[in-house]
């Protein structure tokens, strides 16, 4: 028998340190159901999204029993190792990696048993995992580090790229995004570069690193950075943008955003002929304005984009998604973003558990936050 545990909630509270708390459960990996594959965590990162929904100004997750008690379960990414699969099991084996399919899983415990083939009783789906690394092939080199955050920017930024706008590849046409330093951005930029597409990253200016933030993204794969004082400026927006345009011969043909207020309002004015406003989250309250008039004359389009509504419309979209960007990976077209690791090594105290990930809270908005278990 095995004790297992989960960082759970009952309540949501601005201040996520007073709702959270640990959860132990008893789980038995020597007698598994023949449709039954157990997992051990590897990597949950902890993302926006996860705290706000916990503060209560996000979708509602899914509740679970953990122990006879109705909770939810933090965390909507996860990387796992498989421990054990039932005899009925052909897809997995003892050593593979790999995330869940679908959201609301509950990431933030450090063991589960999944049920197969039976998805009235998982409330996921008939296969709730995707493979990442299958622990039999050599020449499968993607990393922890690298698969530890696979399963929900890179996705995102690959889907945005692909599901709207038909590129021309060769150099000529161009993307803008905002919130230019995010961890979606960055792998965002990396595709495009693989694909030949030029990236416009606006970053927020003033900050003492600058020189240092635009380096590391115009060596990721922006073509061009500017602040957003200058995306703003109606210089950037009737000359400066205009003659990059110019000078590719193409056009800028998606706006990507994921601020809101005055900030996506600049990005629509940037856009070209038959141009798509992509909105996929949103920091400022204030609404997004801009001209009926420009919207009819140059025939742009805005569209909203949801990484998990896509996955629960279609959950074979992130399997196939996941394969391309493992590709990338592997291919060293793209390379993972760094983040901060807290540790909590499997087997400790539930307090050392509990400090894992309100470490990883307390500094998730300087950096990316990653709860590792070794």
């Amino acid at each position: 028998m095995t004790k297992g545990l989960a960082l759970t909630y009952t309540s949501f509270d601005s201040d996520i340190s007073k709702v959270v708390s640990v959860s132990e459960y008893d789980i038995d990996f020597s007698d598994l159901k023949p449709n039954q594959v157990a997992i051990q965590a590897l990597a949950t990162p902890v993302n926006p999204s996860d705290l706000v929904q916990i503060q209560g100004v996000y979708t509602v997750p899914r509740t679970q029993t953990v122990q006879g008690k109705e909770v939810h379960i933090g965390g909507n990414e996860g990387l796992y190792q498989v421990v054990k699969v039932g005899d009925s099991i052909k897809e997995f084996k003892a050593g593979d990696w790999a995330i869940t399919k679908l959201p609301n899983f509950g990431t933030w415990r450090t063991h589960a048993i999944l049920d197969f083939y039976d998805d009235a009783n998982t409330g996921l789906n008939d296969v709730p995992l995707i493979k990442i690394k299958d622990s039999t092939k050599a020449s499968t080199n993607i990393t922890i580090s690298e698969a530890a955050t696979i399963g929900v920017n890179p996705p995102t930024a690959y889907q945005i790229l692909e599901q709207f706008v038909e590129f021309d590849n060769s150099g000529k046409d161009w993307v803008i995004q905002n919130a230019g330093a995010s961890q979606v951005s960055k792998f965002l930029a990396q595709i495009a570069k693989h694909r030949k597409i030029n990236v416009i990253s606006v970053i927020r200016g003033g900050k003492p690193n600058h020189d240092e933030i635009v380096k590391e993204l115009i060596d990721l794969g922006a073509t061009k950075v500017i602040t957003e004082e200058e995306s703003q400026s109606e210089k950037f927006q009737t000359e400066t943008i205009p003659q990059w345009l110019k000078e590719t011969g193409g056009s800028l043909k998606l706006a990507v955003n994921s601020v809101g207020g005055k900030s996506a309002s600049a990005l629509f004015k940037h856009l070209s002929q038959d141009g798509f406003l992509v909105s996929y989250g949103v920091l400022d309250p204030e609404p997004i304005s801009y001209s009926i008039g420009l919207q009819l004359f140059k025939n742009i389009t805005t569209k909203a984009y949801w990484f998990t509504k896509n996955t629960k419309t279609d959950p074979e979209s992130k399997v196939r998604t996941l394969t391309s960007v493992i590709d990338l990976f592997e291919s060293g077209d793209i390379k993972n973003i760094e983040f901060e690791k807290n540790v909590y090594k499997l087997g400790d105290r539930k307090e050392a558990f509990l400090e894992a990930y309100k470490n990883a809270f307390a500094k998730s908005s300087k950096a990316k936050q990653v709860v590792i278990f070794e």
